[in-house]
Formats: C-alpha cells, structure tokens, sequence
C-alpha cells in the first residue's frame, strides 16, 4: 500500500495518525503466518528395511509438514533425538508433536524415548507435546482386527509380540497384546489363548528369553485344538531374510498357521497424519459433516437433503442414509477426503443420543483404550462388525434429538398447523420404541419431556388439549407390538368420543411412522416429523458446532510418557547394555 502525498495543509499529528493507521492495515492484511506444527516420529529400530518401510509411508506426510525421525535404539538415540530436534526449529516449527510409533507403551524402547524427551523439554525453547503410543490407535486396532476377521471358521489365537527387556515389561506387554486383542476379537467366533511377547534380540539375555518365549509359546499351542499364531509386532526386519516373522516360523510346529500383519507401515503413516491435523487450527471452510439419518425412500431421503441445503454453503456435507453401515459411512468420508476436508464432524440424526453411537464412534476411531466395545442398536444386529473406516481426517460424532427444544418447537408448530379447538383434541405422541424394557422406558420419558414442552406451549396460547398421551409402537418387535397398537388404538377411539378429536403426532426425525397401518379403519389427524422444517437446520448447525467444539478439545496432549512403575529401571537397563 503506498500513501499519496499529502496536502499541505495537514498538521504533522494528523500525516502521522494517517501514517499509523495506513501500516497497521498492512500489517493486518499481510499478518504473519503460523508457525507449522513440527512432527517428530519416534519409532523401534527395525534395521535396514524395516526402517525403510516405515520411511516410504511417512513421506506424503514429510511434503505437507516438518517432519523427522528418530529410530530408537539405546543411549546413542540421545544424540540422534537432539539433531532431530535442532532440525526442526531450524525449519521455523512453532511446536513439535511427539509421535511414538510403537505398539506397548510398556515397549522399553518407549520408555527410554520418553526419557530422553524429558531430558529435551528442559534444553528447548520449542514446546513438545506427546501423542498417544501407535498401538493405542484405532488404526492399529484395525490392522489386528482385519486379520482375525480374515481367518476362517473358529480358531485358537495366541498372539505373539516383540521387544521385551526383562520379565517386567514382558509381562506388561502381553497384557496390552491381549487386551487390544480382545478388543479386536470382538464381533468373531475366536478364542484368545494368550500372548507371548519376543525379547529384544540386542538384550544381554535375550538368548535365554528366547528360549523361554519358545516354550511359552509352545505350551499354549498345546492347548489350542484349532491353533493359529498371530504375529503382531514391529520386531526386526533387517531385510527379506532376516526377520523376526522367519524366527517365528522356525519355532513353530508343522502345520500351525502363522498369520502375519504386514500393513502396519501404512497405518502408522495415517496415524501419524491424523495427530498432526487434529493439532492443526481448523479452517471453518474445511468441516466435513456426514449427516448420518435411517433413510427411506426416495422423497424421504430427498426431503432431508433438501432440509440441511442452506449448510451447504457453510460445509461440506455428505448424507449417510443407512443404520450406521461402514461402507455408506466410509463413502461418505472418502468424497469429503477428495473435497479436501480437513476433519469431519458425523451428525447422528437419529431420535436418541444413543441410537448407533457406540458403533459409530468404534468406527471413526473415538472409542480409546479402556472403553467399552461397540454395542448394536438396540435388538437390532446388522451384522456390521466392528470395521474401522481408516482416515488421516480426525473425526468425531455427535448427535441424537432425544428431548431437544428445537425438536419439541418443531412439534408444537406441527400441531399448530392441524389444531383446530385444542380443548377438545387430544395429543398423541408416538415414536418408535424398542424390544428391550429399560430401553423403550427411554423412549418414553424423551416423548414425555417433549409433551411437557408443548403442552407449556399451548398454555401460554391460553387453549390447552384437552389431554397428551405419549407411546411407542415397538414396531420391530411382534411379541411387543400388539399390545402397544391396541393401547394407541384405544386412545384414539377415546379421543373421538363426546365430540373430540385425536392428534397423532409421529416424534420423528421426517415423515411419519406406522400410524395409517396401525390405525386403519380410525378418525384423526396426522402430523409428521422434525424435517423438512427451518428448525431442523438449526438442529443440525448446533450438533455441528458441538462437534467441532469436540474436535478442538481432542487435541490435549497424551500421558503415555507419565513415569510407570519399571520405566527408570527399563531405561537404565537399555542405556547401560547399548
């Protein structure tokens, strides 16, 4: 920006005012750019192609941001760890995210990189923050879970590990095998024997724990009637030869299968790219949403599409019409990849917050180390297993109308546009419902609120109905159903006497339920759901925000690195015998 000349008449404060004021602009308009968040990958030597490999997946990564490495071996990855670092803060990194690619946090290679990281915290001015291990990663959960799957039939699984140093975090690292394991077991017909975990091959004793390890493994073999052994491990790969997976197999009888995972490179890449976007300032522009409802037919569907249009302008919106199907769902996300999103918030819009949750957030990978195993909705079983849709976009979900006041003003204006004399009408709400008690409660006590909410509503206007009555179809379930058709049916006909009129009211995210098929042959009037309706919209944004609220607050830096019993003394022991 250049200033004209001024006038001569202007007095030096008021050139110097404009002076001011004109740099100021520029300098707002220019701004200076963020400073890029560093990564820095922290991962077990493998030797020559091992490191290779784990090279190649990282480098789309290391042409979007700063990236190095550090293979970690013993005291000499101190020095290595140091030049890193100093490389990063050369290339202008504002932070630095620690990225552990290892699979055990109790990995005594870890636990020393963790150490020296401490050490490097007190000698830079850069702030390091730490991911999570690799291991605790859906992405790793899913490599595991793809080869259980891919096994036929029932089968006797003993999962072998690698990198144990002492009977410690030997014992500490078949513990985290199996307990990722079980998780990834989950939805297959095979039973876990147990997990032998390798010693490092460069520890004093590692002969004599190999030994141990063999016989370990060979007396759980003897207990597995249908065996199969599931290495899962980042263990030495020196080259096509000599590598861990080909000890293995020495040490196995004839006719036990080994099932090896050799996808593990890839996945740590896209893990590696998912830590350092959901630490990366989100652009507005950029949100992906996967709005994720039941579907219909065409005009049901269309009619929602048609709701969320004035989001388009704002994000960039997917539908997902199924009951949370992965492959509708990973469709959805893979157009909002090519769309160039940067992360994706899903939106159930479904009744009830926990209508598919659970299945949804194993999916994206939110569900974390210790939380329960997906559930299915309800009865229902689609046969989804636990499949997790493998993205470097972070994710979240939010969602559920349950009780909403967007949703029960959405219902009151419903009502409103079919009431004719509320003091003779009576109001029934009806939804869904479920087979299991405890749960069909829910549903009733969500109808119940959203009565209160209208029935507040109608007492302002000074013209209450005459009554409000809530029920659930249970339409799924026959052995429910009846009793509940009947009980509606009743109401309807109780509606109609002395004059008066029934109001059904479908508690719906569009359209209408069972009602014309249940009521046959019945008077009254008939509303329908919450979309297409401005409010809805609204609903939908609010969940957005939420979501991206989620994504911002997901970044937190990890405890993996927080001392543990054993780490000083695992450290000490790798330092002393390099």
């Amino acid at each position: 920006m250049s200033l004209r000349k001024p006038a001569l008449f202007f007095s030096l404060p008021l050139l110097c005012l404009a002076t001011a004021c004109a740099n100021a602009r520029s300098r707002v308009h220019l701004g200076s750019p963020p400073r890029p968040v560093g990564a820095l990958v922290l991962a077990p030597d493998r030797g020559f192609l091992g490191n290779e490999e784990l090279r190649d997946a990282l480098a789309p990564l290391s042409r979007k941001v700063p990236l190095e490495m550090v293979f970690v071996t013993d005291a000499r990855a101190r020095e290595t760890l140091g030049e890193a670092l100093q490389r990063l803060r050369t290339r202008g990194v504002g932070r630095i995210v620690a990225l552990p690619a290892f699979l055990f946090s109790a990995d005594p290679r870890f636990r020393l990189a963790c150490r020296l990281l401490a050490e490097a915290r007190t000698r830079t001015p850069t702030p390091i923050e730490t991911a999570a291990v690799f291991g605790r990663s859906s992405f790793a959960l899913e490599v595991l879970a793809a080869e259980l799957r891919g096994l036929p039939g029932s089968r006797d699984i003993v999962l072998v590990g690698y990198g144990a140093s002492g009977s410690f975090p030997r014992e500490e690292m078949e513990g985290e095998l199996l307990a990722t394991a079980r998780r990834a077991a989950d939805g297959t017909s095979h039973e876990l024997k147990g997990a032998v975990v390798w010693p490092d091959i460069f520890d004093r004793r590692a002969g004599e724990a190999s030994r141990s390890a063999s016989q370990r493994l060979s007396e759980l073999l003897k207990e597995a009637p249908r065996p199969a052994v599931l290495a899962f491990h980042l263990g030495p790969k020196l080259d096509g030869m000599m590598a861990f997976d080909r000890v293995l197999r020495r040490n196995l009888p004839r006719g036990v299968e080994l099932v090896e995972t050799p996808h593990l490179a890839p996945a740590v890449a896209l893990w590696a790219e998912r830590e350092i976007r959901r630490r990366t300032p989100l652009r507005a522009t950029a949100i992906g949403v996967v709005l994720l409802a039941h579907g219909g037919d065409y005009h049901w569907n269309e009619a929602v599409r048609r709701a969320v249009a004035p989001l388009q302008d704002r994000y960039l919106v997917e539908f997902a019409f199924s009951m949370a199907d992965p492959d509708v769902v990973e469709r959805a996300v893979r157009r909002l990849e090519n769309r160039g999103a940067e992360a994706v918030v899903v939106v159930r819009a479904y009744a009830l917050r926990s209508s598919f949750r659970e299945a949804v957030e194993s999916m994206i990978g939110s569900l974390r180390e210790g939380e329960a195993a997906p559930r299915h909705h309800g009865a229902h079983r689609h046969g989804h297993g636990t499949r997790r849709i493998l993205s470097p976009l972070p994710m979240v979900t939010v969602g559920g109308l349950e009780d909403d006041p967007l949703f029960a003003e959405a219902l009151w204006e419903r009502v409103r546009e079919i009431s004719t004399d509320p003091p003779r009408e009576t109001l029934i709400l009806t939804a869904h419902g479920a087979g299991e008690d405890r749960r069909n409660e829910h549903w009733l006590e969500v109808l119940r609120s959203l009565a209160r909410q209208i029935a507040e509503k109608a007492e302002k206007t000074h013209r209450p109905f005459r009554h409000i009555h809530v029920a659930t179809w249970r339409e799924d379930w026959p052995e429910k159903r009846t009793e509940w058709v009947r009980r509606i049916r009743r109401l309807v006909e109780e509606a109609a006497g002395q004059g008066g009129r029934a109001i059904v009211l479908p508690a719906r995210v569009a359209g209408e339920g069972p009602e014309r098929r249940y009521l046959e042959g019945l008077s009254y009037e008939l509303g329908s759901g919450f979309a297409p309706h401005p409010l809805f919209v609204r609903w939908v944004e609010k969940q957005i925000r939420r979501g991206i609220e989620k994504l911002r607050n997901e970044a937190a830096s990890d405890s993996s690195c927080a001392l543990v019993p054993g780490e000083k003394s695992a450290s000490r022991t790798r330092e002393e015998n390099p």
